[in-house]
């Protein structure tokens, strides 16, 4: 059965997102999509549209499935696809928790000391970067 829940509090979104087989973000326009990460982040398998950085946050065939923007059929058939289909929705799920794991905090904070001494370095010696 598909369901809109509308808005949740922060405190309940774990739960929530522990209570759902799929997360479904057919937006317009996302610039981050924090929703579907916090979706990977409990291993929930995730169709969004590609736009944005929706296709930053789910790979397509690893954690969930990207359609394209203003598509009803296209969304609905990936939700379809993820419903009968319970191999292919854990094979994703598995991928959805990996992929969240890349967008961890510790993994970022490294990422961009890794980056900041990378260029600082550059700009010391006035190297241009590549």
């Amino acid at each position: 059965m598909l369901t809109r829940v509308g808005e949740r509090k922060r405190l309940e979104m774990p739960a929530f997102w522990n209570s759902v087989s799929i997360a479904a973000v057919p937006s317009l326009s996302e610039p981050f999509g924090l929703v579907a990460l916090e979706a990977l982040a409990c291993g929930v398998p995730v169709v969004a549209s590609s736009v944005g950085g929706l296709p930053e946050i789910v790979e397509d065939g690893k954690s969930g499935i990207l359609v394209p923007p203003n598509n009803p059929s296209a969304l609905a058939n990936a939700l379809i696809d993820l419903l009968t289909n319970e191999p292919l929705r854990c094979q994703l799920a598995v991928g959805a928790r990996q992929r969240a794991e890349q967008f961890s905090l510790p993994r970022r904070s490294t990422s961009l000391i890794e980056l900041l001494k990378e260029n600082f370095g550059r700009w010391r010696s006035n190297i241009p970067p590549k």
